[in-house]
């Protein structure tokens, strides 16, 4: 099957949910991230007060991502729809419904770096 016709508000409301799982997944990324980010700032501190010189770069940790304008330009697409039903394609049905975007992979692989427990 290559395309879908699926009801406009039914494809809204799964696309709301993932945005706002996005939103949240990003969140509890960012949280951690800052927390990484000031326990290698401290530890640089006191290389410092030792008289060492740290290494000023902090490269390796990536820094979350978030995406939350692509789920709003999906949302804003469909209400300038004037169709009740739309129909997806292959990679638009992995996109909007199965939240598989290009990106994901990535953006989970970040994620789950700061994740706590």
């Amino acid at each position: 099957m290559q395309t879908v016709t699926i009801e406009k508000e039914r494809l809204r409301a799964v696309l709301l949910a993932n945005k706002t799982t996005h939103q949240l997944e990003y969140a509890e990324a960012m949280e951690g991230y800052r927390e990484a980010f000031d326990k290698r700032l401290m530890a640089m501190r006191k290389e410092l007060k030792k008289g060492g010189l740290p290494n000023p770069f902090i490269s390796d940790l990536p820094k979350p991502s978030e995406h939350t304008n692509e789920y709003e330009q999906v949302l804003k697409m469909l209400d300038f729809s004037v169709d009740d039903t739309i129909e997806l394609s292959h990679d638009d049905f992995a996109n909007y419904v199965l939240d598989d975007w290009n990106w994901k992979q990535t953006f989970s692989t970040t994620n789950l770096s700061y994740k706590k427990g």
